[in-house]
């Protein structure tokens, strides 16, 4: 049963992804952090096999969360969501771990398909994210 952390200040985008993931999962145990205090909170108290975070949290706040899990033993992977514009957030969250990323207009068929990659250790990016990274990193 996975343990699967999600951190958004909208709760809009927290319900419907808390929504995919029950219904995907029949077994889950799934927690909600409105913010990267209360994620980190979270991550002290329970073993988490994957977080799940807004690049929409104020002030960057994202990146000492972020950093936190590529430290972890073993890292824990992240699915960054919100994705608005391909500017520096996107490269930079990669090199501090994230395994995927979905604009902030995703559908839930590519929710589904994210979220079951970087959970099995996969990645995850559509072409324009992956463009942009190239462009950025190579």
């Amino acid at each position: 049963m996975p343990n699967i952390l999600i951190v958004s200040e909208r709760e809009p985008i927290r319900c419907q992804m808390r929504e995919i993931i029950e219904r995907e999962l029949k077994q889950v145990v799934i927690g909600v952090a409105a913010d990267a205090e209360q994620a980190l909170h979270l991550l002290s108290s329970h073993p988490w096999k994957l977080a799940i975070i807004d690049l929409a949290l104020p002030q960057q706040s994202w990146v000492p969360l972020l950093t936190h899990l590529k430290h972890q033993t073993p890292p824990m992977p992240a699915l960054m969501i919100g994705v608005k514009t391909l500017d520096d957030d996107v490269p930079y969250a990669w090199t501090l771990g994230a395994k995927g990323f979905l604009l902030d207009d995703f559908t839930p068929e590519e929710f589904v398909a994210a979220f079951f990659s970087v959970l099995h250790g996969g990645t995850y990016t559509n072409a324009r994210i992956m463009a942009a990274l190239n462009s950025q990193l190579f």
